[in-house]
């Protein structure tokens, strides 16, 4: 068994033993199973699913990173939920605002990266919905 502990600035999100997991990182889908080797890398948005008790949970994640040490995996991450809380109407008009916000010309470079990590997130959110 795998400890799993997926973590927010606001809260603790998930605390639980689970079988295995699955998720989205910089080099593509990644599987952790019991005595995975130590990794430490960077998650992109999208879903990530754990096997728990034989039931499989699917969740939708921003970016963050991850650390799998021994048998204890670590999820540190901006914002996460149950694939079922997604309000999928709400994303898309926050994914039109967002793609409005990307056409201005007047923006910074910090201000383009912080749209387009948004834009990536909320696109996570409909695509795991759809």
């Amino acid at each position: 068994m795998l400890k799993l502990r997926v973590l927010t600035i606001e809260s603790v999100a998930v605390d639980q033993e689970v079988e295995e997991l699955t998720v989205q990182t910089a080099n593509g889908v990644t599987g952790i199973l019991p005595s995975h080797s130590a990794l430490l890398t960077k998650l992109e948005p999208g879903v990530f699913r754990f096997r728990a008790k034989g039931q499989e949970v699917r969740m939708v994640g921003s970016s963050g990173s991850l650390e799998v040490i021994g048998d204890k995996v670590t999820i540190l991450i901006d914002e996460v939920l149950p694939i079922g809380e997604i309000d999928v109407e709400r994303a898309r008009a926050e994914r039109e605002s967002l793609l409005n916000v990307l056409e201005r010309r007047d923006m910074n470079v910090y201000e383009l990266q912080d749209a387009r990590k948004k834009l990536k997130n909320v696109n996570a959110k409909i695509s795991a919905v759809e």
